[in-house]
């Protein structure tokens, strides 16, 4: 995506986890040299952190060859995430991605539901819709429309009732109709070690606004042209991410959350499972998952030691797995004990105190 026009929320939640996570790494132990890959089109980006511009593909496998460990953070749409994993899988001497057919199933929403169902766990019905192709009439609204491999709720839609237009934006591409469940939308956090049960680091709440109309960077707009028919109702039904609130307590188990992140082969590092947390009776429902680091990551590392997250990951993998279990329980506890945080995707964390007092 060099020199590509960007979503403005893959731009600016894409830079919130690139400072967030570099600034971990600099800031773990023993004092690592972090390097950060930037578009040239991008504006500077200081930090504790060497600056690489980075033009084409072949010189990101030629930075990637040239130091210990590689961290992508990329969409999964259209195949980015996967393909960069592929290529740099090859040039780095370890990458800290999960691997690229690990990529590749979560990022296929279809096919993740399919294997949720599989192994059992709560999922909602849906049905992949060919370009251009319209829900069955036997499908009662409310429903959620999005991209089979979508990221950052670009394009996804809540249909209300039967008399809503349906929305048009994406429709030239493959798309996920789901069952809407009602409830709170949740997200949990995983560091997920090879051979390991998945860590959990933290589950929070996650803000989602229905109404908002994504635009790209760069003044390309994403939603129809003024002079389509469906503009009003897009406008009013299309739904956006606004950060959220880490840590939270769920009434339902943990373990389904866990056993959706084992149910795909291959992950590794940072991991996130979105899910709906039902209330009566409480359940989580999952929606899908991210087989990279979220913008939740930004609200942890502001709860935790500057580099203690890194030291866990990569730079200090102890070959003492009790050591390793109880360093995790002990990011653990630190998240618990000092949160919880409001994250903006920005980027931008607060304490709720400073919420109460106008801080914003």
């Amino acid at each position: 995506m060099i020199g590509e026009p960007v979503p403005e929320s893959w731009a600016a939640e894409g830079a919130a986890m690139r400072r967030a996570l570099a600034a971990e790494f600099a800031a773990g132990r023993p004092s690592p040299r972090a390097v950060v890959a930037l578009d040239p089109g991008l504006s500077d980006d200081p930090g504790p952190w060497e600056t690489v511009r980075v033009d084409s593909i072949e010189r990101l496998e030629g930075l990637a060859g040239k130091v210990d460990c590689t961290l992508l953070i990329a969409p999964e749409t259209n195949g980015v995430l996967e393909g960069l994993v592929r290529r740099l899988g090859r040039a780095s001497p370890r990458l800290l991605n999960a691997s690229a057919d690990a990529v590749a199933l979560a990022g296929d929403k279809a096919r993740l539901g399919d294997r949720l169902r599989e192994r059992g766990l709560p999922t909602p019905r849906s049905m992949v819709l060919e370009p251009g192709e319209a829900p069955p009439s036997d499908w009662a609204p409310p429903f959620a429309i999005k991209p089979v491999d979508g990221a950052g709720s670009i394009e996804t839609f809540f249909v209300r009732g039967p008399k809503s237009p349906l929305p048009t934006a994406g429709r030239h591409r493959r798309r996920l109709l789901q069952d809407w469940i009602a409830g709170s939308p949740m997200s949990a956090t995983f560091l997920v070690r090879p051979g390991l049960p998945p860590l959990p680091l933290a589950v929070g709440e996650q803000r989602m606004i229905l109404g908002k109309t994504v635009t790209a960077r760069r003044g390309r707009t994403l939603r129809p042209r003024p002079d389509d028919a469906w503009t009003a109702m897009l406008e009013k039904t299309s739904m956006s991410y606004r950060g959220g609130l880490l840590p939270t307590r769920i009434k339902a188990d943990l373990a389904p959350l866990i056993a959706a992140a084992e149910a795909v082969d291959g992950l590794a590092g940072l991991v996130g499972v979105d899910f709906v947390q039902r209330h009566d009776p409480p359940e989580s429902v999952i929606l899908e998952i991210n087989p990279r680091a979220t913008t939740s990551i930004v609200g942890i590392l502001a709860l935790c030691r500057p580099g203690a997250l890194a030291e866990l990951w990569a730079l200090q993998p102890p070959d003492d797995l009790d050591a390793w279990l109880a360093a995790g329980e002990s990011i653990r506890r630190e998240i618990r004990e000092r949160g919880p945080v409001y994250f903006e995707p920005s980027g931008r964390v607060l304490r709720l105190a400073e919420l109460a007092g106008g801080g914003r």
